[in-house]
């Protein structure tokens, strides 16, 4: 995953540079400001980097419960009025989520993500795709509840929060105007946003992929 958004984070670079009268005309072209507000269904377990929920498998029991998760995502975006542009924006993404297992071992993670994305969109009179990458910090609060693995041992608590500062986004999606101002989103994300679980020393997929879709206006 961590190499894909990359190739995309490349790949906006790339087009940016292309366009070299970006700038130039930046103070003649007019942009819009965009609120969006979206919610959908993200999967973490679509990572190589993911190693912390299999060791926690292998000595707790199965997983009993999804590995998908509800996020909610905010955004915050200077477009281009009409035609094809770029633009920059700033996103909040968070969500919840309880892991158990079968011994009723639980991990409770609270995430908040927040990227500074650079974009690109075509703005027609009945649509607008657009595709977007970014970079930013991805933080969680784990409180890990496991039971004893054998008659000698207790059970243990452990509440941590982890910061990781080498978080990646892509997305792609498509806007649907159904008001003046005002219409519906959808959006496809690759999000790559590994964090180091210290009690075990393994890594946990904040990110993922994930499919959700919302409201935005103008202003």
């Amino acid at each position: 995953m961590v190499r894909r958004v990359k190739a995309w984070l490349l790949l906006a670079l790339l087009m940016l540079g292309s366009s070299g009268g970006l700038y130039t005309t930046q103070a003649q072209s007019q942009y819009d400001f965009l609120i969006s507000v979206l919610g959908g269904l993200q999967q973490t377990s679509f990572s190589s980097n993911d190693t912390y929920i299999a060791k926690l498998q292998k000595t707790h029991g199965t997983l009993t419960t999804s590995r998908a998760v509800i996020p909610i995502a905010s955004t915050y975006e200077i477009l281009q009025k009409q035609g094809f542009g770029a633009g920059f924006g700033f996103e909040n993404h968070r969500y919840f989520v309880d892991y158990e297992f079968n011994d009723n071992s639980t991990i409770r993670v609270g995430t908040k993500g927040l990227f500074h994305t650079l974009l690109f969109s075509y703005v027609g009179e009945f649509w607008e795709p657009f595709f977007g990458v970014g970079t930013g910090t991805y933080s969680a609060n784990v409180t890990e509840t496991l039971q004893a693995t054998s008659a000698g041992d207790n059970a243990t608590k452990a509440e941590m929060r982890i910061s990781n500062t080498h978080s990646y986004l892509g997305k792609i999606g498509v806007r649907f105007p159904l008001l003046s101002d005002c219409g519906v989103v959808f959006s496809y994300y690759a999000i790559s946003a590994p964090i180091t679980v210290p009690t075990e020393g393994e890594q946990l997929e904040l990110g993922g992929d994930s499919a959700i879709t919302g409201l935005y206006c103008k202003f």
